[in-house]
């Protein structure tokens, strides 16, 4: 019986550990989208290593604004993500060859 409650104590640890974590990430996402020069976001596969944001393409590099971004995830706990700021065409494609801006957030 004692094991039986331990891994029930066990698998509710689990859960409430991967809760955690998709709330953090979700929480990132919404501060993100918060930002008026964000028009879209998303998590690359399993909710990193990479994030997709586009902005409108005003003809400026945008590698200090993925940066910035990053200290937005940094205040979540999220770290060791690829940034990619790009056109919402290229955002569509995952064309990262035509990245905007980029940041490697560590």
């Amino acid at each position: 019986m004692k094991t039986l409650t331990l891994i029930c104590a066990l698998f509710g640890m689990l859960l409430s550990s991967s809760d955690v974590l998709a709330d953090k990430y979700d929480n990132a996402m919404q501060e993100i989208m918060s930002e008026k020069n964000v028009l879209d976001a998303s998590w690359g596969p399993y909710k990193g290593p990479s994030l997709y944001v586009s902005v409108k393409d005003d003809g400026t590099k945008r590698d200090g604004f993925a940066q910035y971004l990053c200290l937005i995830l940094k205040d979540h706990g999220i770290s060791s993500v690829i940034i990619h700021v790009m056109k919402p065409v290229d955002m569509k494609n995952f064309d990262t060859s035509k990245d905007l801006g980029r940041y490697i957030c560590e």
